[in-house]
């Protein structure tokens, strides 16, 4: 109606049946677009349900998934200690034992070759220290038997001096009376 009031403003006559075909029309655009509104709703609504199954679906997969990495993880893990641990382990009560009871270092890895190197340089470096410790305790012995050697030489020597001494002093004393005699004589 408005804008038949604005065609009777500016001095044109309004036909009626030119608003019924736009009423007309109107009323068919507007059903038109009732249908693809209706439709459109439709069409959200499963795309909202599909969303929603594909995303328990995902969730699930997620779960799944961090369930297996666990599971995986715990694997690893107990993998990496029989594998490591384990001989690091035996390494250690090896290298306590000699530290202990001393000997011989044997370890009885059987694990991952960096640690079976590490036991074997450890039994290396330990039988070459023990090697070495018998080579100065050798030398020890040595030095210690000179020592002595070198002691009883100073106390006979020492002895000696004492006898010397004494042998000197009574020269002395005798030399002393027979001066004191030979001075009362003269």
């Amino acid at each position: 109606l408005n804008s038949a009031d604005d065609s009777a403003v500016a001095g044109e006559p309004v036909p009626y049946q030119v608003l019924d075909d736009f009423d007309r029309e109107s009323g068919l655009v507007v059903e038109e677009f009732e249908n693809l509104r209706a439709l459109a709703e439709k069409g959200l609504a499963g795309s909202l349900r599909a969303g929603n199954r594909l995303g328990q679906s995902n969730r699930s997969l997620f779960v799944v998934s961090v369930v297996v990495f666990v599971v995986v993880a715990f694997a690893l893990l107990q993998w990496v200690s029989r594998s490591i641990s384990s001989p690091i382990a035996e390494l250690t009560a090896s290298a306590e034992l000699v530290v202990d009871r001393g000997g011989h270092f044997q370890a009885r890895t059987a694990g991952a070759s960096e640690v079976r190197r590490l036991s074997d340089s450890f039994g290396h470096m330990t039988n070459s220290l023990e090697t070495l410790v018998l080579k100065r305790t050798d030398e020890l012995h040595q030095k210690n038997y000179e020592l002595n050697e070198e002691i009883s030489h100073r106390a006979e020597t020492e002895k000696k001096l004492r006898d010397a001494k004494t042998t000197a002093e009574a020269a002395n004393a005798a030399k002393s009376d027979f001066l004191a005699v030979m001075s009362h004589e003269l």
